[in-house]
């Protein structure tokens, strides 16, 4: 039976990591609508089946958190059998006491056998470990896989950011109290 270790990554680690297939396709998206009129404020989400599979591609870039490596909280990567096959990158919010995953991802060929949540799980009791009360996934609405794997892991919608991503594009945020 293949073995699940999580570990600190290291800048060593980096061409291995940035191997992994991390793209995705999906069937489905998030489209969202928002109102914002005199009696109404919200959000609204609706998952849509598309006509066609459409490719994911990854919303960062894994040489760009090596070189921002000193703000990131925690920097961890998954092997399966010795060999690297996931990674998560963790901030403290500022001026808060949340901390963000801003990106998590597992080689396509080894999804759905676990890595991604024993990464998540890694997250979750570091972020105890070090006083982070409340823990954020950021993921895009076209992301439907990364959204079914958020809610799966117990994670709930926590909010929006629009114009987050490069192309004006939005990010969803989902999160779950650790304490």
């Amino acid at each position: 039976m293949s073995t699940i270790t999580v570990r600190p990554a290291a800048v060593t680690d980096l061409p291995a990591l940035q191997a992994l297939d991390r793209t995705d396709t999906t069937e489905f998206v998030w489209q969202f609508s928002l109102a914002n009129d005199e009696s109404h404020l919200g959000a609204n989400f609706e998952r849509v089946r598309l006509p066609r599979p459409a490719r994911l591609l990854p919303m960062h870039s894994l040489s760009q958190w090596a070189e921002e490596a000193a703000p990131r909280a925690l920097f961890i990567l998954a092997e399966l059998d010795e060999k690297p096959c996931g990674y998560l990158v963790l901030g403290r919010v500022h001026g808060s006491a949340a901390g963000l995953v801003s990106d998590l991802a597992v080689d396509r060929s080894l999804r759905r056998r676990g890595i991604g949540s024993a990464l998540l799980n890694a997250a979750r009791d570091w972020s105890v470990q070090n006083g982070i009360e409340r823990l954020l996934v950021e993921t895009h609405p076209k992301n439907d896989p990364a959204i079914c794997f958020c809610r799966r892991n117990g994670l709930v919608f926590s909010g929006l950011l629009d114009q987050h991503y490069p192309g004006l594009n939005t990010a969803l945020f989902f999160g779950v109290n650790l304490r």
